[in-house]
């Protein structure tokens, strides 16, 4: 009876979650998690049975990717990249050691940077916000080995957003703003390895924490189509040249919740070549 409470709560917040999503790296042991469903109870004697289903949300804070502008010169940092997703996540389990996962969304990027990062001579900062548009991302996650309560695993994924761009503001003035078909097109992938310790709460049945450590390598590259921004006050003009990442090379450090051996929470916080905040939340039936 208290499985089935707490199943039933879970299933309630993630109906009525939102959240926001770029690339996690997610707990090392996603595949090996949950290993009862709330409908089947899957097993490896045959390929129908060994399949189970996760349902949830995989969200994203991201405060700052770190980019530059696709070009030689000096000054061109990008100061600031955000962006931000609402998502649904859908994943399929092979014998609790396979993942195959997407997800499909809505996404909006913001950035702020100076004039002279951009190759423009609009002078002081540029703001540029992007309309909200549709995305998706898809990925594996497998579990490599495990040794009593550690547990090895890795996680690739690729993530795709095109929005329209909405306006830009220089030095806090009137927004310019633009037509229809003048696009970000955000394209990023991601792999990773990580290790997870797990450690049996003895109060709760199939209950457990699970915190972990992954270093990760990303690829993200921002199109911009070299995009020509006139201002009508002053008629100069600035130059939105493509955008790829400083760094490749990050890590994250999280925490995973496992409840009823059903359902599951985590919590992960990303750093070096990104400043992130991920949330994730899954059931399997």
């Amino acid at each position: 009876m208290g499985r089935n409470r707490f199943i039933i709560t879970a299933l309630i917040s993630l109906f009525f979650s939102f959240s926001v999503y770029a690339l996690p790296v997610g707990n090392p042991a996603d595949a090996a998690l949950l290993g009862e469903g709330i409908i089947l109870q899957p097993n490896c004697d045959s390929w129908l049975a060994a399949v189970g289903l996760r349902f949830g949300f995989s969200g994203d804070y991201v405060f700052n990717r770190y980019l530059e502008v696709d070009r030689s010169g000096e000054n061109n940092d990008i100061q600031q990249f955000e962006i931000s997703t609402n998502a649904g996540y859908l994943g399929v389990s092979v014998c609790d050691r396979v993942e195959l996962f997407g997800t499909v969304g809505a996404s909006d990027m913001h950035i702020f940077t100076t004039s002279s990062s951009l190759f423009g001579i609009l002078p002081g900062n540029i703001d540029i916000d992007t309309e909200t548009s549709f995305s998706w991302s898809i990925g594996a996650s497998g579990l490599l080995y495990r040794y009593g309560c550690f547990l090895l695993g890795a996680r690739g994924e690729y993530f795709h957003t095109s929005p329209n761009i909405n306006s830009l503001v220089v030095n806090g003035t009137e927004p310019i703003y633009f037509n229809d078909g003048n696009k970000m097109r955000l394209h990023s992938a991601q792999a990773s390895l990580g290790l997870a310790y797990q450690i049996n709460i003895a109060c709760c049945e199939n209950t457990a924490l699970l915190p972990y450590g992954a270093i990760k390598w990303a690829r993200a590259s921002v199109d911009m189509d070299e995009l020509t921004v006139i201002d009508p006050l002053s008629r100069q003009f600035a130059v939105l040249y493509n955008l790829n990442n400083k760094k490749s090379i990050g890590y994250a450090l999280g925490m995973t919740l496992v409840g009823a051996d059903a359902i599951s929470f985590t919590v992960e916080g990303r750093f070096a070549d990104e400043l992130a905040l991920h949330l994730n939340g899954q059931i399997r039936f």
